[in-house]
């Protein structure tokens, strides 16, 4: 009987620490798979948009761009309208309210060359 004591309890000592290592490394797997655990802990970063003649479209994306804004406060947006005929950056006049967002507008120079000059505007990685 003695000896299902010694063969049990060092079994089940093993398996409580293998269970708690277990369980630190998914922690660790998930706090590096993001690389930062909360929202605030994120560099800053640019999200760049060129468009032209996509109002229908930016309606929907600007709803997203709010979220986004609020949501990560180290986030700047930068769009680039890029000679719209449709009024497109109209779209999106509900997002002038927000320190970290930049409309800038081009007059038909091509898409390379209107996300250039967003990046020279950009503060973010």
């Amino acid at each position: 009987m003695t000896w299902v004591l010694f063969a049990i309890v060092p079994l089940i000592i093993y398996a409580y620490w293998a269970m708690k290592a277990l369980n630190v490394l998914r922690q660790q797997a998930h706090t590096h798979s993001n690389g930062w655990r909360h929202k605030d802990e994120w560099p800053p970063f640019t999200l760049i948009m060129a468009f032209r003649n996509e109002r229908e479209h930016l309606s929907v994306w600007g709803k997203a761009l709010e979220e986004w804004l609020l949501a990560f406060p180290s986030m700047q947006v930068v769009l680039v309208d890029d000679g719209s005929t449709d009024g497109s950056a109209d779209a999106l006049g509900h997002l002038e309210n927000y320190s970290n967002y930049k409309l800038l507008t081009t007059v038909g120079v091509g898409k390379k060359l209107a996300i250039q000059r967003a990046v020279e505007e950009s503060k973010g990685d």
